[in-house]
């Protein structure tokens, strides 16, 4: 067996000290979403410890489970989600019962998810690495201590630590551990071996064939077992076929949707390894699949368990928003919350030449479209409560498998191969430059002399494309190994159980804050949640036609929560008092069609026919003034400004007979939604034993064209 060199082991320890680190950041971060759609899954687990059964009957009243995890099925209770993570925890949740928890506690199960989401994003870090090193050190100088080497050993783990921890594989891995969490490992898992057994199968010597040899040792314990005849030729043989088949459908189980990579996979071993490799991995994932099926007929009668079933996918009218709110809305779009991803495209179209003849590359390309679209035919495309792109997490392997074969083309290309480093095409057949240009191999000593490749101009150009992905990537850990681990506010900003004002915030029930640039969920603050929820209290209320009149007694909601003093009458006269230092006012707007009065801000424009109507007063035209009639205790000016511009100043007389005071509205001010403010100009109290510091005793509000 070909062993690593001591430099490379001291890489390798390198990244498993990262993934300690990075089991801990994620262990001891607050945010923990197993009380969600994981809540029962390991329950599951201690169930078919307990009784041998998947059925929750016994558990479901003493556990508290939320109603959506469960199934009714022929009078009994199951677990709606995937079984994939039930199985696979079955020995976390064994060790678990032996130290004392008990699943039926929301609060044990919380715990062991916690640590298996941490182990998790450490496992993701790991297959990562790996992926990356053999992709990124197709040569045969590992451990060699070459300065080429090691700049790509370096290159390897900063560019897998920064893919994992600038992606969902932190934010969604490390706040439990989702069905989710299993499929991105399995489907890590699988690309790694597809990649180490096509490269040492080409003649890639290296890591790829060190990393080879270590996972053939299942492999060839499965082989074993085949009994004489087994294949032993290079390519996907009985035992490889055996053990990517079962990882394949193993990542099928935990997530339905990564059904399209097993598909991918066949396609691929056609292609790099023929007709009878694609057939023996076929049969690597039926033999699971018979089981699978088997036990879902004798469980329900059918092939499927309901949650696997195809019919959830059904036609949606809102494929296109839900296709670019997958990739662009400021709440769940990949490249807004990863932006690094941004160079991807850019990078791919540069080294196209190179990259549309590898079968890697169409692997993950393939996968990754068939993705996006498969979760935008999702009505619910948005995923509940959750944090970015949780819905394409457990495909984000293809886009790091695509940015490593950018990566490495891009550094291997345009004369700037380390003199040390052969690169990868010449690893793995030292002709092949040649067979494929012939104007190769007249360049390559041009390329090996001193300067070449290294003009300024192209130099500064890569220099400020490397400058502006380090700074990307920097920012997308930030947000998602900090903002998404450690800011309880870009949970709160799904809405949920936070008290009764934030439970309005449901982004369930107002799928639009999705889309609204001025709350982005990962910039979530308390100062930003609660200006919106002061937004959509305004988005409440009811519409103010044009000439329609705001008294004191209207509703309520047109007043602040705090600020003004109960309605109070003498004869025909009504009125409230300001209370607080700065009371407001809140309304909106009407937005009839054709009416320039709900027209957007600053706009002009009128519908034909618009101002013939007569069913509301001054329809179809455009409030000009604020007409604002009040009294005073003191005669105190008061300034009055709208949605934070100042109109002008309101100054009564010295008594509380109302006054009218008109202001003229700039064009623009006036919006949808909108909230006038009284600020005193000469804040005080009152007088002894009064509480009012603004003496405003509001009567009307009126607009008009």
């Amino acid at each position: 067996m070909e062993r690593v060199g001591g430099e490379g082991r001291v890489w390798a320890l390198a990244a498993l000290l990262l993934a300690g680190l990075v089991f801990a950041w994620v262990l001891r971060s607050p945010i923990n979403q197993a009380g969600s759609d994981p809540r029962g899954s390991l329950l599951v687990s201690q169930a078919l410890l307990e009784t041998g059964s998947i059925r929750l009957d016994a558990y479901r009243g003493p556990a508290d489970l939320p109603s959506r995890n469960l199934i009714a099925h022929d009078g009994r209770v199951d677990y709606f989600f995937p079984w994939g993570v039930p199985l696979v925890g079955l020995p976390a949740v064994w060790l678990a019962n032996r130290l004392g928890l008990d699943m039926i506690r929301a609060a044990d199960e919380a715990r062991l998810h916690k640590w298996l989401a941490a182990l998790s994003v450490a496992l993701a870090l790991l297959l990562t690495h790996r992926l990356a090193r053999a992709l990124l050190l197709p040569d045969a100088s590992q451990g060699s201590g070459g300065a080429g080497v090691r700049r790509r050993e370096l290159a390897a783990l900063a560019a897998s630590a920064g893919m994992v921890l600038g992606s969902g594989l932190t934010s969604t891995l490390g706040t439990a551990f989702w069905s989710n969490d299993l499929a991105a490992l399995l489907n890590l898992l699988a690309l790694w071996l597809l990649v180490v057994w096509s490269r040492r199968d080409a003649g890639a010597p290296g890591p790829a064939r060190a990393g080879a040899r270590r996972a053939e040792g299942l492999a060839a314990r499965i082989r074993s077992r085949l009994g004489p005849g087994r294949s032993s030729s290079p390519g996907l043989a009985w035992g490889r076929a055996l053990l990517l088949g079962l990882v394949l459908f193993g990542a099928a189980l935990a997530r339905p949707s990564s059904a399209p990579l097993a598909g991918l996979a066949l396609v691929y071993a056609a292609w790099v390894w023929g007709l009878g490799a694609a057939l023996r991995l076929g049969l690597g994932m039926v033999l699971p699949a018979l089981v699978f099926f088997a036990v879902s007929f004798w469980d329900y009668g059918q092939l499927l368990p309901p949650y696997y079933r195809p019919s959830r996918l059904s036609g949606t009218e809102t494929f296109g928003e839900a296709l670019l709110g997958n990739l662009i809305s400021p709440g769940r779009g990949l490249l807004v919350f990863s932006p690094w991803l941004l160079g991807l495209p850019i990078g791919a179209i540069a080294c196209a030449r190179r990259l549309l003849r590898e079968p890697l590359f169409w692997l993950a390309a393939t996968w990754a479209l068939l993705h996006l679209l498969a979760i935008s035919g999702y009505p619910h495309w948005w995923d509940g409560h959750s944090y970015g792109g949780r819905p394409f997490v457990e495909a984000l392997p293809a886009l790091l498998l695509l940015s490593l074969l950018v990566g490495r083309e891009l550094v291997g290309s345009g004369g700037a191969t380390d003199p040390d480093v052969p690169s990868a095409a010449s690893a793995a057949d030292p002709s092949a430059a040649t067979a494929t240009d012939p104007s190769a191999a007249s360049a390559a000593p041009a390329a090996r002399r001193p300067g070449a490749g290294g003009r300024p101009v192209r130099r500064l150009v890569r220099g400020l494309a490397l400058s502006g992905i380090l700074a990307l990537g920097a920012f997308s850990v930030w947000v998602h190994a900090w903002q998404g681990l450690y800011n309880l506010h870009t949970v709160m900003w799904n809405g949920g159980d936070w008290g009764p004002e934030l439970g309005d915030l449901n982004v369930d029930a107002h799928p639009e804050y999705l889309w609204d640039w001025r709350y982005p969920q990962m910039l979530a603050s308390a100062e930003m949640l609660a200006a919106r929820y002061r937004d959509l209290q305004l988005r409440a209320l009811p519409a103010l036609a044009p000439g329609e009149v705001i008294t004191a007694e209207s509703d309520p909601r047109f007043f602040a929560d705090e600020g003004w003093q109960p309605v109070e009458r003498a004869g025909d006269a009504v009125w409230r008092w300001a209370e607080g230092p700065a009371p407001a006012l809140r309304f909106r707007v009407a937005s009839e069609p054709g009416a320039r009065f709900g027209a957007p801000a600053g706009s002009r424009a009128v519908e034909a026919g618009a101002g013939d109507r007569d069913d509301a007063p001054g329809a179809g035209a455009t409030p000009d003034r604020l007409l604002l009639t009040a009294g005073s205790f003191e005669g105190r000016a008061v300034e009055v400004r709208l949605n934070g511009s100042r109109l002008g100043v309101f100054e009564p007389a010295r008594h509380f007979e109302p006054q009218l005071a008109s202001f003229e509205l700039p064009d623009g001010l006036l919006r949808e939604a909108n909230q006038l403010e009284f600020v005193p100009t000469d804040p005080r109290p009152a007088g002894a034993g009064d509480a009012r510091q603004l003496g405003l005793a509001f009567r009307e509000l009126r607009l008009e064209p």
